[in-house]
């Protein structure tokens, strides 16, 4: 098993291995949490009275409702889909903010979507996530501009990191 990584504006940072006892209450999504208590979060910064919506594209609906209620337990107001071609039909991009977006979905992929969205002149801050290790992968999606790069399981504190960043990064565009 890989250790999971994290890549914020392309810096690339190794995630603290499992045995490393200081890290015990951050909860990896993707993992299964039972029993377990609430992690310890970083808070959402100076936008807690923003309506701003992040969306959540996921094509597997255990981690598209753990997404969701983490994002949604840090103050985040979320809609979520469960493939891109979902997004594309529903979503009213005029109030989101930023895009948690899994690379490999059934149908369209993650960035096979966020280069439609860009083409339609949609230039919105995207996290990407994803189950795969790939570098050619990874050159991708950080060439597409992503805030963020997760593998999962990545820690919570990470995603909530990254959402924090790209909603600033957001609302300063």
């Amino acid at each position: 098993m890989s250790t999971p990584q994290l890549i914020i504006c392309g810096l690339k940072k190794t995630a603290p291995s499992p045995k490393d006892n200081s890290h015990r209450s951050v909860l990896a999504i993707g993992s299964s949490p039972r029993g377990s208590a609430t992690p310890s979060v970083p808070e959402r910064d100076s936008l807690e009275n923003s309506p701003d919506t992040v969306a959540v594209i996921d094509d597997d609906p255990s981690m598209l409702r753990s997404v969701e209620r983490l994002l949604n337990a840090n103050g985040f107001l979320t809609e979520g889909y469960s493939s891109a071609e979902a997004f594309l039909d529903h979503a009213q991009t005029s109030g989101t903010r930023c895009i948690v977006l899994d690379i490999h979905l059934g149908g369209m992929s993650g960035i096979e979507l966020w280069h439609r969205l860009k083409h339609s002149g949609i230039n919105l801050p995207v996290i990407f996530i994803t189950a795969v290790d790939g570098e050619a992968l990874e050159r991708e999606a950080l060439n597409a501009g992503c805030i963020a790069y997760l593998h999962k399981p990545f820690p919570a504190e990470s995603l909530v990191a990254a959402v924090n960043s790209a909603l600033q990064r957001s609302s300063r565009d």
